[in-house]
């Protein structure tokens, strides 16, 4: 009968891991589990005994203390339940969230590797295009070194034709002056020969008339002869 009652209670409290001793009041409390109220499913009642007497009232208060224990025990176990699984369920949140940041964290550290990629291939074409235009540069120098040396020899080449066109402005000054002389002499040697001229003139004036003179007196041509003789 204790047995009975035992496989009663575990079927009947899901939390069977629950031991514990038979109280010495075991068997009143296997009859009145075994009451028209509270049948087990695969028990019959015995048979009543003649002379069977009714549990005595503290054994059924000792009963009830035990099955309220029992229920506490039960409520705290699945308080406790409750609580762990809160604790599981957290646990799986946190899980899922540490998971999630660690996926976001993963494909970061990707388009940050893939974002590195790009500034290496950058910098190498960055380097690529430095090294041209360095070579550029280098020949550019080269051509400005030889265009200012072309540059230098012109503007000596400059210089020269300055101080020429000095020495010929310079000759052409003089070359005025003296022309401006030589016209001078020219205007005063053209001015001699008007006066050479105008003196001749009157020179041959005067020797028609002598001669005029000499033809009509014979006296005359002897004076101008004694003349032209002194």
């Amino acid at each position: 009968m204790l047995k009975v009652s035992v496989a009663y209670c575990l079927k009947h409290h899901p939390f069977s891991r629950i031991t514990c001793d038979p109280p010495p009041f075991a068997s009143s409390f296997v009859m009145l589990l075994t009451s028209p109220h509270h049948p087990p499913s695969h028990f019959s009642p015995p048979p009543p005994t003649i002379g069977a007497l009714a549990p005595p009232a503290h054994a059924v208060r000792e009963a009830q203390r035990e099955v309220q224990k029992l229920a506490d025990q039960s409520r705290s176990i699945k308080t406790s339940t409750e609580e762990v699984e809160s604790g599981l369920k957290r646990a799986v949140r946190q899980a899922d969230k540490a998971l999630s940041v660690e996926r976001e964290a993963e494909v970061k550290k990707q388009q940050q590797d893939l974002y590195v990629d790009r500034l290496a291939i950058s910098a190498r074409q960055k380097q690529d295009s430095i090294k041209v235009l360095n070579t550029k540069l280098s020949a550019q120098k080269d051509l400005t070194q030889q265009a200012l040396q072309r540059l230098n020899e012109a503007q000596e080449e400059l210089d020269q034709l300055k101080l020429e066109r000095r020495e010929v402005q310079q000759q052409w000054q003089a070359s005025l002056i003296a022309l401006a002389k030589r016209s001078e002499m020219k205007q005063l040697m053209l001015e001699a020969c008007d006066e050479q001229q105008q003196l001749k003139t009157s020179h041959q004036n005067e020797m028609r008339a002598v001669k005029k003179q000499v033809r009509c007196s014979p006296c005359m041509q002897t004076h101008v002869y004694m003349r032209v003789l002194l």
